[in-house]
């Protein structure tokens, strides 16, 4: 009997629970009041071209990274469907100190339309406090966070593939410090 209420959990709720999941990470996403100014920031880099990167991408919670910025009080700039000229300006903005990127790619680039921006074209770029790396990072060659990252420790790169649920254990994490944070706890 327990797994006859497994398998309707599996087609009824769960693909639900998905849906909802995937439109409220991308309404926070789209909403989500981006930085503009001449302030120090931090930049959340989306290469969302295909129907099947965005699902991958908002189910992995990039919601709750934009809600522990907010929290901490920190500003943040947030680039979808992007060109590797944006990608370009923005790691060599003085004012971007944090980049997250989100996307596939591999070790030592990100995809954008299915081309691979290498990495190691931005060795010269101006050194970041941090670079977390969400795409797979399988392959050899130098991650973006070995070419410019100043802090290692706070920087994010792992090794092999990457999913939307691990992101999502990435992005929840995150949020609880900036929650704990916020109240002071």
């Amino acid at each position: 009997m327990d797994f006859i209420y497994i398998i309707m959990y599996a087609i009824l709720v769960f693909p639900f629970f998905c849906i909802v999941k995937i439109s409220m990470n991308y309404k926070t996403v789209k909403t989500a009041n981006s930085y503009i100014g001449n302030e120090k920031y931090e930049c959340i880099i989306i290469s969302d071209h295909s129907l099947i990167d965005k699902l991958m991408i908002y189910y992995s919670g990039v919601g709750w990274l934009i809600k522990a910025l907010n929290n901490f009080n920190i500003n943040y700039k947030i680039l979808t469907e992007i060109t590797p000229e944006e990608v370009k300006s923005i790691l060599y903005d003085q004012n971007c100190y944090g980049i997250y990127l989100l996307g596939h790619g591999k070790r030592a680039g990100l995809s954008i339309s299915g081309n691979i921006m290498d990495y190691s074209q931005f060795r010269n770029a101006p050194k970041k406090d941090f670079v977390v790396q969400l795409h797979c990072n399988h392959s050899n060659g130098e991650s973006l966070a070995d070419l410019i990252a100043i802090d290692k420790n706070k920087s994010n790169v792992s090794n092999g593939t990457r999913s939307a649920i691990r992101n999502n254990g990435y992005f929840f994490k995150y949020w609880v410090q900036s929650k704990l944070y916020k109240f002071n706890f």
